[in-house]
């Protein structure tokens, strides 16, 4: 046995044709052909033909008969039956004996003479090599064969009726251009021909039984991905790569035996950036599958890292933090967008960053971003860059740039907490605090080392009980006069309302103070702010059943039962207006009512009500100062300001120490009736109407009696505001003129009848319109809801 081995990259395919088998049987039966029906002569006893050659690639024996010879016959072994070779005999003496019919399983013997030259010339056809074996390592890349006997290989490609020879120089070559698709590729042992040489035939042999070899084709090129965060390639096990120069030559291929991260700073270090002077280049990497024993190599795959962008300016791109807290800060970066993102990572203290472990997070605009010192202890670093984008569209790849650390060298570094250093006071008087009396807010100041407001006041008594909340405005201003890194802001609050503690009077109440970036400033007897509140001023009428504090008033009535005024008593909170300098300190000024107001209208002190001051002494032996005040209701009720009626009104009563009294004390303005059925509107031809008409009645007798009565055409309704109450109707005028006839009241509704002869006497020079003045006994007049139009009869 014999084997040989030739490296290959590629594969061929080819495929056996068999139209020679054709050719050999038409020959054969030529040939019997000729053998019957030629005649045998012989030529010389003793003399032979010459066998010239014998073509193993052509299938055919050549010979050379003497002169006198002209038919060659051929047999077997046996030389029992002999055919002529059906050829014609040329000058040259040759004749060409087809061999394409012999089975190439045995050898076979040929024996050959001529019809003159009688002596029998044998020939022995070798068998077919049938053991030449081929195999084609995926892995190693090289074809080896068994069985070659030293004798030269042949190769074609499936479908091709060409032979090429293997060449061990040039063989890997010819494979590699059919491994892109893979293909089939037919090997044998070349054939060798039988030459006559010194007047004896070389040693010959057939072509070898073909056998074939697949070559895979590539598989497809690896998938290769460049992580611009990390700056990393992920490589699957069996990989391999290398680095394409900028002049097209390529570096040896590096396996990869396992999974693993290829850093950028080991295979594309030149696209790093390092410093401002160091020059930086782009670096072009190949990578493909390695072949395996089920897989052939797989396409190359080609990325490029592109160059590394420096750090980006903090002034050029607006990076910016502020410390907003003792705990917190913001993050900017202004020229970050969803086309341009930034991103941050936080590296706590006694870490450094490590690209393989960091965790980026991204910033897609210039919004403020709010970081807590949970995340962000005292001494971490900060470190901004330009995140890593993809490409897409025009947009081309890029690594994330050099980041930059904005928190310099000493990382994070929080201020201290706003703090107060001094105990600010706030009094005033229940009620006096509230949204809808700007002129109570009470106002206070912090410093701050950072630009924050005051979110919420919670207030505490001295014995740190929570005792509730209040309402506030803040806001915040740099400090221009600042000294310090503690006063570089001024936070000034406005507490709008104290109504939850309200009832907490005669109480100091410390501030719990919550600034909006969560520090919190917690006063105390020293420092911070205290509230102290005096009790408000109350109505107090249960000392006199006459007093009332929501009065009814009959509006405009001059009856004498109607009531006309009312009174009411108040408990002043304190006896003098509090100094608001210091708890318990009093101006000289007695606490009074300053203003009264109902719907709009200031009532005039003396005329439209009085107040007569007076004191008690409480059951806790406290001295109380009183009001008592009497409103004079008939002395304002008209007053065009007023608009409300039918429905309680508050009187709104100012005190001198700030207090407003509103929904306390209300007065009603009761209509003593309405006009029902409105709005109506009549026309009237002056003097149309009939004033008179006869009535005849039929008495009980039989007989009829006749009378001339007024006519009544118009009448009016009015539904009163109490059936008990007892009133009339005056009159009723239409520009000044009196048209009543008569009315009657009845179950709370008073009916008035027009006189037609005073309507006839109304006269108008084109056409006037005017409402009904309704007039009644009480005083109450009622302006409107029913128009009379008088037409100039000579229209």
């Amino acid at each position: 046995m014999q084997t040989g081995t030739i490296a290959v990259k590629t594969t061929a395919k080819c495929s056996r044709n068999t139209y020679l088998c054709t050719i050999a049987s038409v020959f054969f039966i030529l040939t019997l052909a000729f053998g019957v029906f030629s005649p045998k002569t012989a030529y010389a006893a003793g003399a032979s033909i010459n066998i010239q050659e014998i073509n193993y690639d052509n299938s055919t024996i050549t010979v050379k008969v003497n002169s006198g010879d002209t038919v060659v016959y051929f047999s077997d072994e046996n030389m029992r039956t002999w055919e002529a070779i059906p050829t014609e005999i040329g000058s040259d003496r040759l004749v060409t004996l087809d061999i394409s019919w012999i089975s190439p399983t045995n050898k076979y013997v040929v024996t050959l003479k001529g019809d003159a030259s009688t002596e029998v010339v044998k020939v022995t056809i070798p068998k077919q090599v049938t053991n030449f074996k081929a195999s084609y390592n995926k892995v190693r890349g090289i074809v080896t064969f068994t069985n070659d006997y030293d004798r030269t290989i042949q190769w074609r490609k499936k479908d091709s009726y060409i032979w090429n020879t293997v060449n061990t120089d040039t063989f890997a070559s010819q494979l590699e251009m059919l491994c892109t698709q893979g293909a089939t590729v037919y090997l044998r042992l070349a054939p060798t021909n039988s030459y006559l040489v010194n007047g004896a035939l070389t040693e010959g042999a057939r072509p070898s039984k073909e056998i074939s070899i697949v070559i895979p084709k590539k598989t497809a090129a690896p998938n290769i991905v460049i992580n611009g965060s990390k700056f990393s390639i992920q490589a699957d096990k069996n990989l391999a790569y290398r680095t394409v120069e900028s002049d097209g030559t390529t570096s040896e291929w590096k396996n990869i035996t396992t999974t693993t991260s290829l850093w950028l700073k080991d295979i594309a270090g030149s696209a790093l950036y390092t410093n401002a002077s160091t020059p930086q280049s782009e670096v072009t990497l190949q990578f493909r599958k390695n072949p395996t024993s089920t897989s052939q190599v797989s396409h190359i795959s080609t990325v490029t890292v592109p160059v590394q962008e420096a750090p980006p300016s903090e002034s050029d791109h607006g990076i910016e933090i502020n410390y907003t807290s003792s705990t917190t800060f913001t993050l900017e970066v202004k020229a970050a967008s969803e086309t341009k993102p930034f991103e941050y990572t936080i590296v706590k203290p006694d870490n450094t960053l490590d690209y393989v472990t960091a965790s980026w997070t991204s910033i897609t605009s210039n919004e403020e971003i709010t970081i807590k010192s949970d995340k962000a202890p005292v001494g971490s670093h900060v470190y901004v860059r330009k995140k890593s984008v993809p490409a897409s569209g025009d947009v081309k790849f890029s690594l994330a740039s050099k980041e930059i650390d904005i928190t310099g060298s000493k990382g994070v570094q929080y201020p201290s907490p706003a703090q107060a250093t001094t105990l600010e006071t706030l009094i005033t008087t229940a009620g006096v605090c509230n949204s809808e009396n700007s002129a109570g807010n009470l106002t206070f100041t912090l410093y701050s080392p950072t630009k924050a407001t005051v979110s919420s006041i919670s207030f505490r008594d001295q014995y740190g009980n929570t005792k509730g909340t209040v309402s506030l405005k803040s806001s915040v201003s740099t400090n221009t006069a600042s000294r310090f890194i503690t006063d570089q802001y001024i936070i000034t609050t406005k507490i709008t309302s104290t109504e939850n503690l309200d009832t907490l009077t005669e109480t100091k109440l410390y501030a719990y103070i919550t600034l909006s970036n969560n520090d919190v400033i917690e006063s105390t007897i020293d420092s911070g702010v205290l509230l102290y509140i005096y009790p408000s001023s109350k109505v107090n009428n249960k000392d006199n059943k006459e007093y009332t504090s929501a009065f009814d008033r009959l509006y405009s009535s001059t009856e004498e039962s109607d009531k006309s005024s009312f009174t009411f008593k108040i408990d002043l909170g304190t006896e003098k207006v509090p100094d608001t300098s210091a708890i318990g300190n009093f101006t000289a000024q007695d606490t009074e009512v300053k203003s009264i107001k109902y719907d709009g209208y200031t009532l005039a002190p003396n005329t439209d009500y009085q107040v007569v001051y007076g004191s008690y002494t409480n059951d806790n032996g406290k001295k109380i100062r009183t009001a008592t005040v009497t409103v004079n209701v008939n002395k304002f009720e008209t007053n065009s300001t007023i608009t409300t009626k039918g429905k309680a009104t508050p009187l709104l009563i100012a005190l001198n120490n700030g207090e407003e009294m509103d929904n306390i004390v209300t007065i009603k303005l009761v209509d003593t009736a309405t006009l029902l059925d409105t709005p109506i509107a009549w026309s009237i031809m002056e003097g149309s109407l009939k004033e008179t008409e006869t009535k005849t009645t039929i008495n009980d007798d039989g007989s009829k009696t006749t009378e001339t009565v007024e006519t009544i055409t118009y009448e009016l309704k009015l539904k009163l505001h109490d059936s008990s109450y007892a009133v009339g109707i005056s009159d009723v005028t239409w520009g000044g003129t009196s048209i009543l006839r008569s009315a009657s009241v009845s179950g709370g509704t008073a009916t008035i009848y027009l006189s037609n002869a005073k309507i006839n006497k109304l006269t108008s020079s084109s056409s006037t319109t005017n409402n009904l003045v309704i007039t009644l006994s009480n005083g109450f007049v009622i302006k409107s809801g029913c128009k009379l139009t008088i037409i100039n009869a000579g229209k």
